[in-house]
Parts: C-alpha cells; structure tokens; sequence
C-alpha cells in the first residue's frame, strides 16, 4: 500500500505533466514568422523588397526597425518601438499577420505589404 508521502508526490507529478500539456497548445499557436521574406520568395535581395525579421527588429533595403516590446496572438505579432525610412526613426507599431504561408505586415496602420517566406 502506498504511503502517504508517495501519493503526494505521484499527485504532485500528475498534476505537473497535466499543466505542461495545457501549455504546450498555447506555446506552439504560432509558427515562427523570424526569418527572410519577400513578395516573390525566389527572389529574395533587398531591393527586390525582401526583409529579414529577428525577434525584436526588421530590416529591409530603405527601412529599419528597432522594437522595445513584441507581443503574440496566435500568427499575429505586435511590436512596439522605432522605425527608420531613411531618417531618424519615427515611434512605430507593427502588426505581422501570418495567413497560410503569406506574410502581412502593417506598420503604423499603413495598407500591409505582402511577403512570402525566402527559398533559401
């Protein structure tokens, strides 16, 4: 017969690999969008309008962001900070939306540009 110290443990344990499960889901709504885009993804040099997103910045051929804050809401992506157009940056917010596999990326409430992950 188990003691009572083992089942505290064993209740503890189930209740631990319990609560990982529920978090798995939530971890894994959102597929990456970190990485090379671009609207024709064969040809992805910057002044064909490819950008390379990192988690808290972006870069492309005249523009460059530099974010304070990110946040995530299944393929929507939030950041906060400061973008570049060629002078200094301007305060900016970028909303990223990934729908299958094209990319939607407004900045400042802008109609989006649309990108396509680079072959490469």
């Amino acid at each position: 017969m188990p003691s009572r110290t083992s089942n505290t443990i064993l209740g503890s344990i189930l209740l631990s690999v319990g609560l990982l499960g529920l978090a798995a889901p939530a971890s894994a709504a959102g597929r990456t969008i970190v990485g090379e885009w671009a609207p024709d993804p064969a040809n992805c040099l910057p002044f064909a309008g490819a950008m390379k997103i990192s988690p808290m910045g972006m870069v492309a051929d005249e523009m460059s962001c530099s974010f304070k804050s990110v946040a995530r809401e299944g393929d929507q992506v939030t950041w906060r900070g400061g973008c570049s157009f060629g002078s200094k940056a301007v305060p900016s917010v970028v909303v990223a939306t990934l729908r299958g596999e094209t990319l939607a990326v407004r900045i400042n409430g802008q109609p989006a540009d649309t990108y396509r992950r680079c072959r490469r």
